[in-house]
């Protein structure tokens, strides 16, 4: 038998501060709590949030332990479900043994503000101890008539060098773009977004809480609906258009991910290969009966990769409670 305690924490209010420290969800750029499975993974930390700034709110963070990283393990779920806290690093384990660095916890500070007319901005510092410098700058923009603007940029720096690269072979600092084009007018929502990996990176851009190297999910436009873990890949050029529409009693959506010039660098031989290019469409009806939320998901996936070419039906019912 298991028992897992997700969130244990206490939270204090002061003036314009808010503190909160113990075990809890996090959602930032770089580092957050993933809700795809039934077992969310969550963290040890202490966060300070404050308001004092006129329509800026100031962060500051330290991450000491997190349940998302598979420390090695073949069953990644065994950390949700049997409750290993594991010292949070931008890398897994396995991963910071092979680079020779250490594993111990993350500074986080960031700044998010509406000060800009029609614009959400946000600017995050994180740093891994031992192990990597990252930067995530982001800016949302409504404009007039319904049309959003979205812009990131992402960069994850080795605070020590790959050892073992192969010769005519250089890993370079991760970093990534974004650029997302939006229109939501009543019922309907369309977006198109292209997304562009440097070619050379070594760490995922993605969740380090989950991923390490080699990727969770990301905070990236361009995420595909299910197939996590691509869109962030050294090289991956990835475009992705969807569209959303209400009708009241539910709500359609579709989704299409593609995904080329991906390539993986292995610790192993130091160098970086092509992986296969994937491409996903995804339609989804969800809506409410009584107290259930419902979603149905139709996953197409075509990729020369078996892992993941094929056909997937999902089924989600969720039922709200409290005690």
């Amino acid at each position: 038998d298991r028992v897992w305690i997700d969130v244990a924490n206490i939270t204090a209010t002061v003036a314009q501060t808010t503190a909160v420290i113990g075990r809890q969800e996090l959602d930032t750029p770089l580092a957050f709590t993933e809700k795809w499975s039934i077992a969310n993974n969550t963290f040890d930390a202490a966060v300070l949030v404050n308001n004092d700034i006129q329509d800026t709110t100031l962060i500051g963070a330290w991450v000491g332990r997190g349940n998302g990283d598979t420390t090695g393990k073949v069953v990644a779920a065994s950390e949700n479900i049997g409750g290993g806290m594991v010292k949070y690093g931008a890398l897994s384990a396995g991963e910071s043994t092979a680079l020779k660095v250490a594993n111990n916890g993350a500074y986080a500070v960031a700044a998010v503000t509406k000060l800009i007319p029609n614009t959400v901005a946000q600017v995050w510092y994180y740093n891994v101890q031992n192990q990597a410098d990252a930067v995530w700058a982001q800016a949302d923009v409504d404009a007039t008539s319904g049309v959003t603007l979205g812009l990131q940029y992402a960069n994850i720096a080795l605070k020590s060098p790959v050892t073992n690269v192969a010769a005519g072979t250089e890993a370079d600092d991760s970093s990534a773009f974004a650029v997302k084009l939006g229109y939501a007018q009543d019922a309907l929502d369309i977006y198109a977004a292209y997304s562009k990996v440097e070619d050379k990176s070594l760490v995922y851009i993605g969740n380090t809480a989950t991923g390490g190297v080699h990727g969770g999910q990301s905070k990236l436009y361009t995420e595909a609906w299910w197939n996590y873990g691509l869109v962030g890949q050294a090289g991956a050029q990835t475009i992705a258009v969807g569209a959303g529409y209400d009708l009241g009693a539910a709500k359609l959506t579709a989704q299409y991910t593609g995904v080329t010039d991906m390539t993986a660098f292995s610790l192993v031989t130091g160098r970086f290969s092509a992986t296969d290019d994937v491409d996903e469409v995804t339609l989804t009806a969800s809506t409410k009966v009584g107290p259930v939320d419902a979603t149905l998901a139709l996953i197409n996936t075509s990729s020369d990769n078996t892992a993941l070419d094929g056909n997937t039906v999902q089924a989600y019912l969720t039922v709200p409670f409290s005690l």
